[in-house]
């Protein structure tokens, strides 16, 4: 055989032995701008509206979303309306617009991407059942109203996150605020009966009011990480579910409990109520700032039930009860 043809024969058998490359990822693109007619393909063909991408997203793609405003009803006005986030998708927020790789967004809130309730819907967002790797990543979330008499429309105005067993989204690089709920978690209501953990990482929740708490968690496990929770009229965070809770590097500053408190679902502290009973059950908080914050029997934290709980190198300063007993 000649050896120019026998090096081309070795060099296709290498060829036929290497792993097939992995198919691109799918991206939806979304922009504000865009004309009503894109196919979401690109930047420059875009969807104008998110709700339309995340009509056609499938589990293991994206969505990344330009900076602008973004409401989850057109014409006429839906209550009910919600940014619904299919499990397994990817949503990214506060692109510029011409970005070719995720790795070339700076910091999503030079150009933010607000998801805006417009003080209409009763949930800005809605995550139900989230398998690994859905993630949200990069909004301010503001103007939900959870004014309904009972469920969702009651819980949960910028977020309402919940589902059964495997079911765990990530949140990170959020800013919620202006969400009021009539009965708990007006920026934040998440449960899981996931083992794993629900991921909440740099989050910032603010300026939200309501019945109960800003951030409820009703089912499953938690991990927060660098989340602050400042400014709210409600108890900044509320835990009633089994699981084991993890609160790293976070601040829960300057809340607000209600006086008095609704009668349903008291929590009678202003920055942190956990209550859980089952065995295995927990939480730590270390790392964090819990200060200046304000509630009818405890200021800062208030445990309740059972469960073993950690509390290390953390401060809890200045917080204030308006009876006399003090936590």
């Amino acid at each position: 055989v000649p050896m120019r043809l026998l090096s081309t024969l070795c060099f296709v058998a290498l060829l036929a032995l290497l792993p097939e490359p992995a198919a691109a990822q799918t991206v939806y693109f979304v922009n504000a701008d865009a004309p009503a007619s894109g196919s979401g393909r690109d930047w420059n063909d875009a969807f104008d509206r998110l709700e339309l991408a995340l009509a056609v997203a499938q589990s293991g793609e994206q969505v990344w979303v330009a900076g602008g405003s973004y409401s989850p009803f057109a014409s006429p006005v839906d209550r009910d309306a919600t940014f619904d986030i299919p499990s397994g998708v990817e949503v990214y927020g506060g692109f510029f617009g011409s970005e070719q790789q995720l790795g070339e967004r700076q910091d999503p809130f030079d150009r933010p991407s607000v998801l805006d309730g417009q003080g209409v819907s009763y949930n800005v967002v809605t995550i139900d059942d989230a398998a690994p790797g859905t993630t949200l990543d990069g909004f301010l979330i503001t103007g939900g109203l959870a004014d309904g008499v009972s469920g969702r429309r009651s819980r949960g105005a910028g977020i309402h996150a919940e589902g059964a067993a495997g079911s765990t989204p990530t949140l990170r690089n959020l800013r919620i605020s202006g969400c009021a709920a009539d009965l708990v978690g007006s920026a934040i209501f998440a449960g899981s009966l996931s083992p794993n953990p629900i991921v909440f990482d740099t989050i910032r929740v603010s300026g939200c009011s309501g019945n109960q708490s800003a951030v409820f968690i009703a089912d499953g496990s938690t991990d927060f990480a660098d989340v602050d929770i400042t400014g709210n009229s409600v108890t900044g965070l509320v835990i009633s579910a089994g699981g084991f809770h993890r609160i790293a590097d976070s601040r829960i500053e300057s809340n607000t409990s209600p006086s008095p408190e609704p009668t349903f679902l008291p929590s009678d502290a202003g920055g942190v109520f956990i209550d859980i009973e089952p065995a295995g059950s927990g939480s730590e908080i270390v790392d964090s700032i819990i200060q200046n914050n304000t509630g009818p029997r405890t200021g800062g934290i208030r445990y309740r039930g059972g469960g073993e709980h950690v509390l290390r190198s953390s401060r809890i300063l200045n917080n204030t009860a308006s009876s006399s007993a003090t936590e």
